[in-house]
């Protein structure tokens, strides 16, 4: 059960940091494959 909750705690951490490079590192420079990158690290999680 402690290794489900830090499990958890470790992908609620990291959406905001996808989100977060998926912005700075795709839409900015209109890289769309960095974007689809990140949306499917979010969808995956």
């Amino acid at each position: 059960m402690f290794v489900s909750l830090l499990l958890v705690s470790g992908a609620n951490l990291a959406a905001p940091l996808l989100i977060g490079r998926a912005i700075d590192d795709g839409i900015s420079p209109r890289d769309s494959a960095v974007v689809f990158m990140m949306v499917g690290g979010l969808v995956a999680r």
